[in-house]
């Protein structure tokens, strides 16, 4: 304090008026670092609620896809469920109609492996279907290292079409295509989307297989090109299936005559 005193009564006006100026320069400086700090601040809260809200559209959006996806699985299933049904009415009537000529056992057995194996791919490939990876969704693209993308989506792609390992999928798309062969056409036309199914899967599999070879060039374009593929199939699959259902509706509307009840020629 006292040498503050000193210096005062040692400066003259000059010297005064410059430790002013350097006091006031500090303080402008001081208010104006204040200043950039707040504005910045702002401007990082304002980004951040702006990203908040883009986030929250973007999985809103996502909700709404996923439950209008949920809405047509269920309608596919309700369908499925229905032909199934139509199948077996079919093979019970068709065994009540004809009772003087049964159906050979090798037959059935055959139909009846058939059925089973198509009816649980259809029910695979409507779930794979919905899955972000073919639903055009670059899901894996963060990812720096292609063994770890390639890992993360088989794991995701497995849980949601709830199986342990896909074998469980190939055991049935391996199969040969001989018993179908064994069928008369119009039987076999019955299972057409079999083998469009079994192709499906042998697909995909390499697709994302090929997720760990995306490091290089030639490994992204390879990828690229099985996606593709798969997407393409998925539509081959789709038109199988429609054509199946017209032909199972075209079958009814065939044997309905043989089905139907006789009528009491004897009523009044």
């Amino acid at each position: 304090m006292q040498d503050a005193e000193l210096f005062f009564q040692a400066a003259d006006h000059r010297h005064l008026g410059l430790y002013l100026d350097a006091l006031a320069a500090g303080a402008a400086r001081e208010q104006a670092t204040v200043s950039i700090c707040a504005q910045r601040n702002r401007d990082e809260h304002r980004n951040l609620t702006q990203r908040i809200e883009k986030l929250e559209c973007e999985l809103q959006s996502e909700k709404d896809e996923n439950a209008l996806l949920q809405q047509l699985i269920s309608q596919k299933q309700d369908k499925t469920d229905s032909i199934d049904t139509l199948f077996a009415h079919i093979q019970g009537d068709l065994a009540d109609a004809f009772p003087r000529h049964p159906i050979p056992p090798s037959f059935v057995s055959v139909c009846s492996s058939l059925y089973r194996d198509m009816k649980f791919l259809r029910e695979q490939f409507q779930k794979s279907q919905t899955f972000p990876l073919f639903r055009k969704k670059d899901i894996f693209i963060a990812q720096t290292d292609p063994g770890r993308a390639k890992n993360k989506l088989w794991k995701n792609y497995l849980e949601l079409l709830n199986i342990r390992d896909m074998q469980e999928i190939l055991h049935c798309c391996q199969k040969p295509g001989g018993p179908l062969k064994t069928l008369p056409a119009s039987a076999a036309r019955l299972f057409s989307p079999l083998p469009e199914l079994q192709l499906y899967f042998v697909m995909v599999t390499s697709c994302l297989d090929a997720v760990g070879n995306m490091a290089s060039p030639r490994g992204f374009d390879d990828f690229m090109t099985l996606l593709s593929d798969v997407l393409v199939q998925e539509k081959k699959v789709e038109d199988s299936i429609q054509e199946q259902e017209e032909e199972l509706a075209g079958l009814f509307v065939a044997l309905c005559p043989f089905l139907m009840e006789p009528e009491d020629d004897n009523r009044s």
